[in-house]
């Protein structure tokens, strides 16, 4: 087991390096994050060497991203010249139905998506006959399955293949200033630290790898999907400043329990046994309570940028939902397009994987805490009852 913050950094630096091939991480700035996390998974929990593993392994991933996005800029300097026109975001707390409309959406061929093996694996986006081919994709795949063999819930509750559209978050955590780590691990002082930042140059940092990735379609309007975008929203508007947010609204007393689960997965692989549900359980509720607080009061000055939707009216009327929202993002959708998303939900029904219940109780909360905790959210969009 390493030991010591300097051996720590050392070593996730060189591992992203043997992984890649490559040596250039760019410039500087993403070293504070780097230090305050790796000081933090060494200083706020005791773990045992596995969950310690889990935890670099963790800090890994997003350093191999920026290595081939810091080389991808540097073969393909033309790409930071494009624009990024009108891009659309999905975003909205956690276990609301962001993914079931990006992947919906997204059978439009009209949009570029962000796959998900290109989030770790950053390039030009190759011809789609190409992928099996190539060792990044290869490597997504076996990285993927490997995944899902020591976790078989995934496959019910975040199901998201190297060939699918994926989050942003992957991007995001290039710059070492992401949610994911404190959601996925115990590190609160690196929570702590992430709450004062300035999110612009993490935007701007996205911004210039989505130019690399849709560099061979530069014309092509970008689809994009990640909930924590909700914490940073402001950032995003001002550096995106045409770009249309698709926010979804679930009800928090469905919504929380699902993320809790979701999320107690994970620290059971990078806390070990030291994982603490209560510390999900607050660390997520204030989370994410202050962030739909915020964007709240942001969807009142942005209403011609931001679009609302429930999730039980998407859930009910998916097709009108979409009508909606290519109205609302100056879009016409075609026959061929609605054909395939009509097919897709036809062939996806709502739990397809499999039905998972999950009640607040399960976690130490009665629901009429959590409907107090939410209340001044609920009572704004429409979400009654206990």
């Amino acid at each position: 087991m390493l030991s010591g913050c300097d051996a720590a950094e050392s070593f996730v630096h060189h591992e992203a390096a043997r992984l890649s091939g490559l040596n250039d991480f760019g410039e500087p700035s993403y070293l504070e994050g780097l230090r305050r996390l790796l000081a933090a998974l060494d200083a706020d929990l005791v773990r045992d060497a596995r969950a310690y593993e889990a935890c670099l392994a963790m800090v890994v991933t997003p350093l191999v991203s920026r290595l081939y996005a810091e080389h991808g800029w540097t073969q393909n300097p033309h790409c930071l010249s494009q624009e990024l026109h009108r891009p659309v975001f999905i975003v909205g707390a956690p276990r609301t139905g962001t993914t079931a409309l990006h992947k919906l959406l997204s059978l439009d061929a009209r949009w570029q998506g962000l796959h998900s093996w290109l989030v770790k694996t950053p390039m030009p986006r190759p011809p789609r006959e190409s992928w099996e081919r190539l060792p990044q994709y290869q490597s997504a795949v076996a990285a993927y399955d490997a995944r899902l063999r020591a976790t078989p819930a995934l496959r019910f509750i975040h199901y998201v293949q190297p060939s699918d559209v994926d989050e942003c978050n992957g991007l995001i955590s290039q710059s070492m200033m992401s949610n994911a780590f404190g959601s996925n691990a115990h590190v609160p002082t690196y929570d702590s630290w992430l709450q004062g930042q300035d999110f612009q140059p993490v935007y701007r940092r996205l911004a210039k790898t989505l130019k690399l990735i849709g560099a061979n379609d530069p014309t092509r309007r970008w689809l994009l999907k990640n909930p924590s975008h909700l914490l940073n929203l402001q950032a995003l508007m001002d550096i995106f400043d045409d770009a249309v947010v698709i926010h979804i609204h679930r009800d928090p007393l469905k919504s929380m329990p699902s993320l809790w689960h979701l999320l107690c997965l994970s620290r059971q692989i990078r806390d070990g046994a030291a994982a603490d549900t209560r510390h999900v359980v607050q660390r997520e509720l204030k989370l994410w309570h202050n962030a739909l607080m915020r964007a709240t009061n942001l969807a009142k000055r942005y209403v011609d940028r931001i679009c609302e939707v429930r999730e039980d009216d998407f859930t009910a009327s998916p097709m009108k939902i979409v009508s909606r929202i290519y109205e609302f993002a100056g879009e016409t959708l075609t026959r061929p397009a609605e054909r395939a998303m009509r097919g897709w939900l036809a062939a996806n029904p709502k739990h397809k994987h499999g039905e998972q219940r999950y009640a607040a109780e399960d976690f130490g909360v009665m629901p009429q805490e959590l409907a107090t905790y939410f209340a001044a959210y609920r009572s704004h969009y429409g979400f009654a009852g206990p």
